[in-house]
């Protein structure tokens, strides 16, 4: 730990800036272009809600998300969107990538969920995949917040979370600390699933984690200045897949930070951008405790951009950035250029909406030119009715990782290509006073998919597939018939296909669905009752391997306490299902329970 923090105070010399879409005193994260706001899908968090020991049950209210938890609380847990994650997406605060420059893995336990206000799933992004980005609270009132927790497997949480108001300069600081014993008991099975009598229990699954984050909000010489800086460890044990404990352990420690400077330039608003951040992980075995492997990659960007209205309807943003990936072990570099420009038309005449069109142009020195291109249109033919369609192409590189890694768990491979996904995708939204409802429909050609495939009992390993096809279907709706009366459902069907081996994605559940009833008053007792479902999904390339079909029922209740104190009590997986697989084969734990104390002063 003492390491880890003076590597990060070392690498807080390294500073960024980068666009904000508007300047004014209250502070809003945005993703790096702008988008119809039917498009964004954005889930607010409330405070005092039970929202790091399972970040994953926030994202499912999303019906285009599902995720894969490794094993128990604050293992790694991946996210996927319409059936694609890894590299393919990107993990964001406050502008701040969060995954690891090199990695093709990406840690939802990394995005510094109790400092959140809202998180946001876009499914169309320049990423192939999309994005999960999460919103910090707003500079406008000075506050401290923090809570405690403590539940089954021995686990334990404190967090605390403060901001100061000067005028208009603000600055936020927070630390969270989790750990867990981690070891649960589940049930063997067969080949095809099917529930055996005895019980195995997963050992060498304890984990801690500690996350750091700071940001300072300043206006100075008519720009907005703000530093933003985020830290991670987690160190924990790799318990191998359901058939096969191992001895596996990691550490991971990363850190990143930047400034954003934005100075407007009536009409125009410039900006220049420069970032860098730090990610080390480390795998051994405890019967070898000597053989470490390590993998350490840095990541350092600097960019310009320029946001000019042409006229009243139509802006234009425009971009040209450079960066340089550095894979230590390995001494390998990747220097890319990115040159991007988007173009936004409003149009309010009979039928209101927009149009809009982006293209982005990328250089690496390893594998050439990729570009990506996307096109998108939102109408309102009716006040409470929201039509979309969007189109995309976006290709992106093997990551280094995928190309090189040293690990025990993950093997690289030197061969891979990149790869390149064509998408449609098109929804509609219909919006009434005490209800609304989405329905959005998706496909997609995958050329040259990278997906990795288990080699083994412990160890995986990225390869290209001839291609693959993806469509789907996805529902939205939330009723609320009373004030202490609330109903959600959201439901995610996807149909995939390998052309090689015409086996479905691994790892991608053909269907899943999440509903929930809540009953009572906002700031009164409340109790809440979310259903999940999750179907089979293949764990390889030829879907000869698959996990079962389950479903777990999750209750929460929360009672106001006082006007700045909330008692939570969580229980997960209520009626102790123990067969219950994640896509990886990694077995999922039996019922889980947790009490919080959540306090909150606002000044």
């Amino acid at each position: 730990m003492t390491f880890f923090f003076l590597k990060f105070g070392i690498y807080l010399f390294f500073w960024s800036c980068q666009i904000h879409a508007e300047l004014s005193n209250s502070f809003v994260t945005v993703t790096t272009q702008e988008r119809p706001i039917p498009q964004k899908n954005i889930l607010e968090i409330e405070p005092e809600s039970p929202k790091t020991i399972h970040p994953e049950n926030i994202l499912l209210n999303s019906p285009s998300v599902s995720v894969m938890r490794e094993g128990g609380q604050l293992t790694n847990t991946r996210v996927k969107i319409r059936g694609l994650s890894d590299a393919r997406l990107s993990l964001k605060v406050d502008g701040l990538t969060i995954d690891d420059p090199t990695s093709s893995l990406s840690d939802l336990n990394d995005l510094p969920f109790f400092a959140a206000t809202a998180a946001e799933v876009n499914e169309n992004s320049d990423d192939i995949a999309g994005q999960v980005s999460l919103q910090l609270p707003s500079i406008n009132q000075s506050f401290i917040q923090g809570a405690a927790s403590f539940g089954s497997f021995s686990s334990s949480e404190l967090w605390v979370l403060g901001q100061k108001k000067w005028g208009n300069s603000a600055t936020l600081i927070g630390f969270r600390q989790a750990k867990t014993q981690g070891d649960f008991s589940f049930a063997a099975t067969s080949a095809s699933g099917a529930e055996l009598d005895h019980i195995l229990v997963r050992q060498n699954n304890d984990q801690q984690r500690s996350q750091f984050i700071w940001r300072s909000t300043l206006p100075l010489l008519g720009s907005r200045f703000q530093w933003f800086a985020l830290a991670n460890f987690h160190e924990g044990g790799i318990a191998g897949f359901a058939h096969a404990p191992l001895s596996l352990r990691q550490r991971k420690s990363s850190a990143g930070a930047h400034l954003k400077i934005v100075r407007p330039f009536s009409p125009h608003l410039f900006t220049f951008e420069a970032h860098s951040r730090i990610h080390n992980t480390d795998v051994w075995d405890l019967k070898s405790s000597r053989d470490v492997n390590s993998l350490t990659s840095l990541e350092h960007k600097a960019g310009l951009a320029l946001k000019n209205p042409l006229n009243k309807s139509t802006d234009l943003k425009t971009g040209l950035s450079s960066s340089l990936a550095h894979l230590l072990q390995h001494d390998f570099y990747r220097l890319s250029t990115e040159a991007d420009g988007l173009a936004i038309y409003h149009f309010n005449n009979a039928l209101p909406g927009t149009f809009e069109g982006q293209l982005i142009g990328k250089i690496f020195s390893d594998v050439g030119i990729l570009v990506n291109a996307r096109l998108g249109s939102t109408v309102k033919p009716l006040p409470q009715l929201s039509l979309g369609l969007h189109v995309s192409k976006n290709s992106r590189p093997p990551s280094l990782l995928e190309l090189y890694s040293p690990q025990t768990l993950i093997l690289g491979n030197d061969q891979l290509k990149p790869e390149n996904s064509y998408d449609l995708s098109t929804f509609a939204q219909l919006q009434q006073p005490s209800w609304h409802a989405k329905i959005g429909l998706f496909g997609g050609f995958l050329q040259q998919g990278i997906f990795y495939v288990n080699q083994n009992a412990f160890e995986i390993k990225p390869v290209n597939t001839a291609g693959g096809v993806r469509t789907g279907a996805e529902f939205n709706a939330q009723w609320q018939p009373w004030s202490f009366v609330g109903l959600s459902g959201n439901a995610h069907f996807i149909y995939t296909r390998l052309l090689a081996t015409s086996a479905p994605f691994p790892t991608t559940p053909l269907f899943s669905f999440v509903s929930s009833v809540q009953l009572g008053k906002e700031k009164e007792i409340q109790s809440t009752l979310t259903l999940r479902y999750q179907g089979k999904s293949s764990s390889n390339l030829f879907g000869t391997l698959n996990t079962v079909p389950f479903a777990l029922l999750d209750w929460l209740l929360k009672i106001p306490v006082h006007e700045a104190v909330a008692l939570n009590l969580s229980v997960s997986n209520v009626f102790n299902v123990l067969y219950a697989r994640d896509s990886h084969q990694f077995p999922l734990p039996g019922r889980e329970i947790m009490i919080s104390i959540y306090t909150n002063y606002m000044e």
